[in-house]
């Protein structure tokens, strides 16, 4: 348990440096390696979460939308090197999606 430990600390400080500062993301939730990034589309009733997964998905790496919210639920055996291509994936189709150049506030 103490891998999981430290991936799950990993993931916390990778989604709070390249996730939670974007203007797309309005927030970022974690319990121990299950995620969810709460996307914040800039009109009512729109919705990015899937489009966010579909580019996630063309990078290679598989995610799932709930509405607006992206969840993040890696394997119990993921790597540190996997849950930073994990959150870079995501920074990269958030950016693609809601047309920013992957700098936040």
């Amino acid at each position: 348990l103490a891998g999981v430990r430290a991936r799950a600390a990993t993931l916390a400080r990778l989604m709070g440096e390249r996730l939670a500062t974007l203007d797309a993301v309005a927030d970022v939730r974690l319990c121990g390696l299950m995620g969810g990034v709460e996307l914040a589309p800039p009109s009512e009733g729109l919705r990015w979460g899937r489009r966010v997964c579909a580019a996630a998905v063309r990078r290679g790496v598989l995610l799932r939308p709930l509405g607006d919210v992206v969840v993040l639920m890696p394997p119990l055996t993921v790597t540190d090197a996997e849950v930073g291509r994990i959150v870079d994936t995501l920074a990269a189709a958030v950016g693609e999606v809601a047309g920013e150049d992957g700098v936040g506030r």
